[in-house]
Parts: structure tokens; C-alpha cells; sequence
């Protein structure tokens, strides 16, 4: 299943003479726009209910890993 994914991806690059650099800078911004989706919804709940906010922000894993990323690459931007 793999390598028919792999080759059916690599005939649509090749159709679509897509590069590795987009390919890659694509995934980066995807990500870069999850992230700001995120906050937005994070945003948009805190004005919502304040209380329900704190709760799921203190009983929530994925939302605590997530802030503790966003602020060790905060504090390694924050170097320079």
C-alpha cells in the first residue's frame, strides 16, 4: 500500500512539475496555519465562557503540550 501511495505521488508531482521545495514549504505553512487556527478557536472559546475555557484549558493534554511548545519556541526566538 506504501509504495503505491509513493509511486502514485510521485506521477502527480512529476504531472503537475511540483518541486520538493514546494512540496516541503507547503507542509510548513499547513502547519503554520493549523497553529493559527487553533489559537483563533482557543480565542473565540475564552470570549465565549470563561469558565469552560479554564476547564478545558487545565483537563486538556494535546492543549497543554501545544502552549508548552509555543513557548519553548517563543523562549528559542527570544534569543536572538
Amino acid at each position: 500500500m506504501k509504495k503505491i501511495l509513493h509511486f502514485s505521488l510521485e506521477k502527480i508531482i512529476k504531472k503537475i512539475k511540483l518541486s520538493y521545495y514546494n512540496i516541503i514549504l507547503g507542509g510548513l505553512f499547513g502547519i503554520f496555519r493549523s497553529v493559527i487556527l487553533v489559537l483563533l478557536f482557543l480565542f473565540v472559546f475564552s470570549l465565549i465562557s470563561k469558565n469552560n475555557y479554564n476547564f478545558y484549558i487545565s483537563h486538556s493534554i494535546l492543549i497543554s503540550i501545544f502552549f508548552k511548545t509555543i513557548k519553548y519556541f517563543l523562549l528559542i526566538f527570544d534569543d536572538f
